[in-house]
């Protein structure tokens, strides 16, 4: 499915595979055929990809990216461990592997961007798989009522546990 929305933006509905399943997301296109930068957009982890995430996409596309929304399956964290929402990174993984090799992708090396448990995702992703991703911009990480999804990334006096190497610290 695809259609236009604001601006000559196109969003298409899109699978790509994980964990021998297909796992939904929305692709949004600048106009044109030439090729862009990438930007991952990971969602709250709670409502999917609504309808602020899909504006925010298509803000993103309008200055020039093309972006994907991945609609991951959400899981609750494993208490006392620091493997911290892994069926999500997993996903966030493939969905940039996905995108990178989009045929209008100009570099590998994409964006990511999230927001609360998203924001989460996308640390874990950058601290994972630093290769992958350009840059990092997060919106509120989600803590849980005991702060263990806090202290996976962050130590406990709120600073960066673990450094993701090149232009993140």
């Amino acid at each position: 499915l695809s259609h236009q929305t604001r601006d000559g933006i196109t969003e298409v509905q899109v699978g790509y595979p994980s964990g021998g399943a297909t796992i939904q997301g929305y692709l949004y296109l600048p106009p044109g055929t030439d090729r862009r930068p990438g930007v991952l957009f990971n969602h709250d982890g709670t409502s999917g990809v609504m309808s602020d995430v899909r504006r925010r996409a298509c803000d993103l596309a309008e200055l020039g990216f093309i972006v994907f929304a991945p609609v991951y399956v959400t899981s609750a964290p494993k208490v006392g461990s620091v493997e911290v929402a892994e069926a999500e990174l997993n996903q966030v993984l493939d969905a940039a592997g996905a995108l990178s090799r989009h045929p209008r992708i100009d570099d590998p090396k994409l964006a990511i961007v999230g927001s609360s448990h998203g924001a989460l995702l996308s640390m874990l992703a950058v601290m994972e798989s630093p290769q992958q991703f350009a840059c990092l911009a997060d919106r509120i990480g989600a803590v849980g009522g005991d702060g263990v999804q806090a202290d996976a990334v962050f130590g406990k006096d709120g600073h960066t546990s673990a450094s993701a190497g090149g232009n993140f610290a």
